[in-house]
């Protein structure tokens, strides 16, 4: 099942990235990773967390304030923000890839 999900997550991304503007292409280009499990939080008063797909992840260079995950559960892509006090929280799904990227 992994297998499937990492190539369907690589699948979309190369079918949308054309669509993003130049700076964004260049953007994801060099934030893009191989996607991996990790774990976050989808509810700050609990600390409850849920299981995604990274697939962008922070260079030192041009970094953004969210990463980009995904959600298995509902094939869609969502945006992960780590908080000042360093917990990684679960912003919610965007939708598809580049609107993903858009919203950043």
């Amino acid at each position: 099942m992994t297998n499937k999900i990492i190539k369907f997550i690589q699948t979309s991304i190369k079918n949308e990235i054309d669509g993003l503007s130049e700076n964004l292409q260049d953007w994801v280009n060099i934030h893009l990773i191989e996607p991996r499990l990790i774990d976050l939080i989808i509810d700050l008063d609990t600390n409850r967390k849920g299981q995604f797909w990274l697939i962008t992840d922070n260079i030192g260079v041009n970094d953004s304030s969210y990463r980009v995950v995904f959600d298995e559960k509902t094939n869609e892509f969502g945006l992960e923000c780590t908080l000042d006090d360093k917990r990684e929280w679960f912003m919610g799904i965007y939708g598809n890839f580049s609107d993903t990227i858009k919203s950043m």
